[in-house]
């Protein structure tokens, strides 16, 4: 009777994210699966202002930061390092040979002109991403990209809502067979079967443990806007 009261109380601890609803009819967990990604569907075409089934920078701001959001990285400074740095004599003398070159030869050169300017020449640093790295909507490009690029697809998207979804399903499953065995080991007379019931209570009290430590890696921030119920 001790080991279900401690694996009881340890259940009841793992319930923060996805606590089951009330029971409707008959659940199952293809079910609450397919409810999960239609509502996370629904998320997707709702912060997809343009409807071109990519949600870039801005759109992810606004979806999770309010409409008035600017995109993660709107403050960073974006200016090429050569241009705001103090430039030495090797460079003015680069640029007075150009000059002279082209008084001699054209136009033409001043494209070649234009993008030695333009041109990073300092040692290239890794961004330093800590102004917005705990921002939610960079969060979740992060977690759910995988082009590496500032935007994020509805394929990607898609890929990313079926494994959170398929996560949340599980744990649902778990909670319910964890009942049904709990209600089993209650009313059961026999010490065997009492033995059998509680077994499969420990068994589904691990796998709700599994899955919803897999729901806990995405942050509750992200969590909470995506806001999927039963």
């Amino acid at each position: 009777m001790r080991r279900a009261a401690y694996a009881v109380a340890a259940l009841a601890a793992l319930a923060v994210t996805a606590a089951p609803a009330p029971a409707q009819g008959k659940r199952s967990r293809t079910g609450d699966y397919n409810n999960y990604v239609k509502q996370l569907t629904a998320r997707f075409n709702g912060w997809d202002g343009n409807g071109d089934k990519v949600l870039d920078k801005a759109e992810l701001a606004r979806a999770f930061r309010g409409p008035n959001a600017k995109p993660y990285d709107a403050g960073t400074d974006t200016t090429p390092p050569a241009l705001k740095s103090r430039i030495d004599m090797d460079y003015l003398k680069l640029l007075e040979s150009m000059t002279v070159f082209y008084s001699r030869v054209g136009p033409a050169i001043s494209h070649t002109l234009a993008d030695t300017l333009a041109r990073d020449n300092s040692s290239k640093k890794t961004p330093d991403v800590s102004a917005y790295v705990n921002l939610p909507d960079y969060q979740f490009l992060v977690l759910a990209g995988t082009s590496g690029q500032p935007k994020l697809t509805k394929q990607e998207f898609d890929a990313w809502a079926r494994l959170y979804a398929g996560n949340l399903a599980d744990y649902e499953e778990a909670m319910r067979k964890y009942k049904v065995a709990q209600n089993k080991y209650n009313t059961a007379k026999k010490p065997a079967e009492k033995q059998r019931h509680m077994a499969e209570m420990v068994q589904h009290q691990q796998e709700a443990a599994v899955a919803q430590n897999a729901i806990n890696t995405v942050p509750q921030a992200i969590r909470q806007k995506l806001a999927v119920k039963l």
